[in-house]
């Protein structure tokens, strides 16, 4: 049996207020600038090693990291700590509530930054890789010698499928760690109960649940907070509205729902540690070939009339709201996201790590917000134990859907940049690293 060390480390990432936050079209019709702190955000660190490889999990509270930044995090933590850059995985919860972390167009929402915003951002994201690098440094010097082990819990009334509550989602959390000192935990669900209108700091659902956890577990448990195959999945359907006070209600009873699970734990005969990784090389989207302009005229004019109704339930109108707008955004700006299009090469790299311990635990790290179609199948194909799926990780490469979704045009497939099919090929290349 392999000796494993696990250490923790837990950073404020705070900056001072006036930062512009990310994630909403609508929040610049608010200002878009933080005016205030609801919850500290942090960046949290898993640092496992055994005597033949170590490993770094980082996970930030903010919406999501491109690749350029992520490489220069690596280089700069390589370099800090001897951990080879290859196994150091970067990734973030993707609250709306964080400063923006975008310095690329292909969003486009960007494009309504000023300079001033511009400069902003990439002197955030400068402090950020500074403090990312700490906490990465700190969980390797508080690595010690202790018990690993997991459960699976299942999580009800928080997340459900957003595009349709009937439809299929995830209601599996997992906990991967120790319970004294820290653990991984994976739970699949856009955390964004609190709306466009807030303009304070907060790591959102997340925050919440997190400071619950270190209020009633051991002093000094550190919970990583990392987002799963999210992309369709959200807190739309079961939160009452977006105020802080809803958003403290869903977060504890996540936080309740851990602590009610904990006696599911169970720790494990500590095998090697080995990560794969793929780079699969993808087409970005062709929306001439796909008639996006065609298809997302017709469809804005049936979602106007959808919206009319006066029976629409405040989530679907929500939804379809949601959905009107990004078709919009698409077809007003059509010219602007094929020029941003054409600035990515013809595949793109879209990097896959699948890191094992023993033959009982796998984690799977995607770039994007996979629909949760693609995480359901992972699981149940593979040969592990608990197999968990972590998104927004080592990169991003917006919404990931299946391939018969790109058919509605929904707001999801408006944001995709891979092609049609992507999603399914990417579930392939990991099935394949997990044997």
């Amino acid at each position: 049996m392999n000796i494993v060390k696990i250490g923790f480390s837990e950073v404020d990432i705070t900056p001072e207020l006036g930062y512009p936050l990310g994630g909403y079209f609508e929040r610049f019709s608010y200002g878009n600038s933080a005016k205030g702190v609801l919850n500290r955000i942090y960046t949290r660190t898993m640092y496992i090693s055994d005597e033949n490889i170590e490993v770094i999990v980082n996970i930030s509270e903010v919406l999501a990291l491109e690749s350029e930044v992520i490489n220069k995090i690596r280089e700069s933590a390589s370099s800090e700590t001897g951990i080879p850059k290859k196994n150091i995985i970067i990734g973030a919860t993707h609250t709306h509530s964080a400063p923006d972390t975008f310095t690329s167009d292909i969003l486009l929402f960007t494009k309504l930054y000023s300079d001033k915003d511009r400069k902003k951002i990439c002197e955030y994201l400068d402090w950020l890789r500074k403090r990312i690098v700490y906490s990465i440094a700190e969980s390797k010097y508080a690595a010690k010698n202790v018990s690993l082990g997991f459960f699976r819990a299942h999580i009800e009334n928080v997340c459900s499928n957003r595009v349709d509550p009937s439809l299929p989602g995830d209601t599996d959390l997992d906990f991967i760690g120790n319970p004294k000192i820290g653990a991984l935990i994976v739970y699949p669900c856009h955390p964004t109960i609190l709306g466009a209108d807030n303009l304070l700091y907060s790591g959102d659902l997340y925050s919440f649940a997190a400071e619950k956890l270190k209020a009633d577990m051991n002093e000094g448990f550190i919970p990583i907070f990392a987002n799963g195959a999210a992309g369709d999945l959200s807190t739309r359907f079961n939160r009452k509205n977006q105020s802080v006070d809803e958003a403290k209600r869903l977060g504890s009873m996540l936080a309740d729902q851990i602590l009610r699970s904990m006696k599911l734990f169970k720790e494990i005969d500590q095998g090697r540690i080995e990560l794969k990784e793929k780079i699969l090389l993808l087409p970005k989207r062709d929306v001439e070939a796909e008639g996006i302009k065609e298809k997302g005229e017709k469809l804005i004019i049936q979602l106007k009339e959808t919206l009319k109704k006066t029976d629409l339930d405040p989530a679907t109108r929500r939804k379809l709201q949601q959905d009107l707008m990004g078709i919009q955004i698409i077809l007003s700006n059509l010219d602007a996201f094929k020029e941003e299009l054409n600035k990515l090469p013809e595949k793109i790299p879209v990097e896959l790590k699948v890191l094992t311990i023993g033959d009982k635990i796998a984690i799977v790290f995607l770039p994007g917000e996979f629909f949760s179609a693609f995480s359901r199948t992972i699981k149940s194909r593979s040969r592990y134990e608990l197999t968990s799926v972590v998104g927004y990780t080592n990169g991003y490469w917006a919404y990931v859907p299946t391939k018969e979704s790109y058919e509605k045009i929904e707001y999801e497939t408006a944001m995709s940049i891979l092609s049609p099919g992507s999603g399914e090929l990417i579930t392939q290349e990991v099935l394949k690293l997990l044997g």
